[in-house]
């Protein structure tokens, strides 16, 4: 069984937009799983993205509606966590919501908020609504058993891109061979497999870091460590040299093996 985090107040500073970043006010919800799926687990870890200038209202919000899953007769509160290294995500916001309790077998859930007075004006209408869109149905049991570990890990190189509300950079990998075991019968699809990216951040001058970026699933068995013009998953150091391994996830929160590593210079 995977051990995800210790108690966490999420305490969120909210910054207004600058005049450059104000073109990039674009706002997406990412959920893993993703709405409507079947065959999750009755352990589900529910990990969301907040893309947008508003996610840390959204994040605040959240955590004071408090957050549980909701089936006839039947409801498991969410305890909310902050994804580790989140401060160094690019304009992304990486939630996790544990449930305090085992959901039913075979049973459609959807997710609710003891409260939605937190999420009061319009600001927060768009973001409400998707929230609570977020519905599942689960498998016949939990899910204990860790994703195999990613293979072939290569690294496309490193790439600067500069754009009129700035720039993106980031470092283009790809994987092969990271399966759940259990998807057979209950459990997660390779394509919905959340990244874990173990990292060692070596600086010139300065004693490495080492660092765990967590992300949404990976297209094609395809990922970027980095960020685009207006969001990604981590802020990298120009010049920096990176010592990279990659693990899976599945919705129970088990957690793969590491790949082997690939070394890459940002620059």
């Amino acid at each position: 069984m995977a051990c995800w985090f210790g108690s966490l107040c999420l305490i969120v500073t909210i910054v207004m937009p600058t005049v450059a970043e104000a073109r990039c006010m674009s706002k997406r919800l990412g959920a893993s799983p993703p709405a409507h799926a079947v065959g999750v687990p009755t352990n589900v870890r529910l990990f969301l993205t907040l893309y947008g200038h508003e996610n840390a209202k959204v994040a605040v919000a959240l955590e004071q509606a408090g957050p549980l899953w909701i089936s006839k007769g039947h409801r498991v509160p969410l305890k909310l966590h902050l994804a580790p290294h989140n401060a160094r995500a690019y304009r992304n916001l990486y939630l996790v919501l544990e449930p305090q309790g085992v959901l039913k077998a075979r049973r459609h859930y959807r997710l609710g908020f003891k409260s939605v007075r937190s999420f009061a004006g319009q600001t927060l209408t768009w973001w409400k609504r998707k929230l609570l869109g977020l519905r599942i149905k689960t498998a016949s049991a939990p899910d204990e058993t860790a994703p195999t570990k990613p293979q072939r890990l290569v690294s496309t190189g490193y790439a600067l891109r500069r754009f009129g509300c700035g720039p993106a950079e980031a470092i283009g990998l790809r994987f092969q061979g990271s399966h759940d075991v259990k998807a057979a019968r209950g459990g997660t699809l390779t394509k919905h497999l959340r990244l874990r990216f173990d990292v060692v951040e070596q600086v010139t001058g300065k004693k490495p870091r080492t660092l765990q970026i967590w992300s949404g699933p990976a297209a094609m068995e395809g990922t970027e460590l980095g960020h685009g013009m207006c969001a990604g998953n981590f802020r990298l150091s120009r010049g920096a040299r990176y010592r990279i391994q990659l693990r899976t996830i599945d919705w129970g929160g088990n957690i793969s093996k590491p790949s082997a590593p690939v070394e890459v210079v940002a620059r």
